[in-house]
């Protein structure tokens, strides 16, 4: 998810906007628990009390751009769950994953690399709890500790690989592959043995 674009300068809902881009541009690079909501009013250049008139807390600002993060997995996984077993393939549930976190953007960027975030009640429990049912769901109904291990190692490779692969590179192509190697890495041991 990428934060909408500002309305013009002076809006209540434009103003709202750039504190949005701020806030997620501050908790990116220095993280949620680091960044203070001074530092977002001093960046925008308004006072504390006019960023509180739009936002109580520094929890309202993580809430408003987690939030529709969290509900997205959620869905996507009720979704994936709801296929029927010959279409829930561990590459078709991986390409649904990788375009997810590919849509969200820098927040999704962001959550996967900040910790402060992650262990904020509401945001990094339901993420949790969201992705062990998506690593069941790649594993299959039958799966080994191994099985999961895998599954979790390929969901883990999108979710690091988004950090660091530029957008211009192709990157679907770069996670769905690192995501794949990652769940055949099993194999390729067997075949060796």
């Amino acid at each position: 998810m990428s934060v909408p674009a500002p309305e013009p300068t002076g809006s209540s809902e434009g103003t709202r906007q750039r504190i949005l881009a701020v806030a997620l541009e501050l908790f990116r690079v220095r993280g949620y628990e680091r960044t203070s909501l001074r530092e977002i009013a001093d960046r925008l250049g308004i006072t504390k009390a006019a960023l509180y008139y739009h936002f109580k807390a520094k929890d309202d600002l993580l809430a408003t751009l987690g939030g529709p993060f969290v509900e997205g997995l959620v869905a996507l996984v009720d979704r994936l769950a709801a296929l029927p077993p010959a279409a829930r393939t561990p590459r078709a549930m991986l390409e649904a994953h990788v375009d997810f976190l590919i849509a969200q953007g820098e927040v999704a960027s962001w959550i996967a690399d900040d910790f402060s975030a992650l262990s904020h009640p509401g945001i990094g429990d339901r993420i949790e709890a969201t992705t062990d049912r998506m690593i069941a769901l790649v594993a299959g109904p039958a799966a080994s500790i191994a099985d999961r291990a895998r599954a979790a190692a390929a969901i883990g490779a999108v979710v690091w690989a988004l950090k660091n692969v530029p957008e211009s590179v192709g990157v679907r192509d770069v996670l769905l592959d690192s995501a794949l190697a990652a769940l055949r890495a099993g194999e390729r041991r067997k075949l060796r043995s």
